[in-house]
C-alpha cells in the first residue's frame, strides 16, 4: 500500500511526465478516459459521489474526491476497493492519481468514461487493417 512518501512520488513522476510532454497549450473541456483505470474509477465515483449508475462521466471534482478518500485511510480505501473492483487493490491508488493528474494537466473539467477499453481499440485496428 502505497505510504506518504509514496504518493508524493507519484504524484512529483506524474507532473514531471506531463511537463516533458509538452501538452498544447489549448486547454480541453472534455478528456475521453479509455481502459480499466477509468472504467474502476467511475465505479468508484458512483460509490463515492453517489453519482446515477446511469453516469458516463466524472468531475474533475469527483476525481478529487475519490483520490482523497483513497488516500485517506488505507482500511477504508481498501474495503472500497475490494467491493468495487477487487482485482484493482494494488493498482487503483497509483491508476486514480495519475488519472487525476493527467486531467488536470489538459486542464479538463470532466472524464467522459468510454465502456470500450484498449484491446477492443486494437482488435478493431488489426481488422480493419485486415479488410
Amino acid at each position: 500500500w502505497p505510504k506518504k512518501k509514496e504518493l508524493e512520488r507519484i504524484r512529483s513522476a506524474v507532473a514531471a511526465a506531463l511537463k516533458e510532454a509538452r501538452l498544447p497549450a489549448h486547454r480541453a473541456e472534455r478528456v475521453c478516459g479509455v481502459g480499466g483505470t477509468a472504467r474502476a474509477a467511475l465505479k468508484l465515483a458512483k460509490r463515492v459521489c453517489r453519482l446515477p449508475e446511469t453516469s458516463n462521466s466524472i468531475t474533475i471534482g469527483q476525481l478529487d474526491r475519490v483520490c482523497q478518500e483513497l488516500c485517506a485511510s488505507q482500511k477504508q480505501a481498501a474495503d472500497l476497493i475490494l467491493k468495487i473492483e477487487p482485482e484493482r487493490i494494488h493498482t487503483m491508488i497509483p491508476g486514480m492519481l495519475i488519472l487525476r493528474h493527467m486531467v488536470q494537466g489538459f486542464g479538463a473539467g470532466r472524464v467522459i468514461v468510454s465502456q470500450y477499453g484498449v484491446r477492443e481499440g486494437y482488435l478493431c485496428q488489426k481488422i480493419l487493417k485486415a479488410s
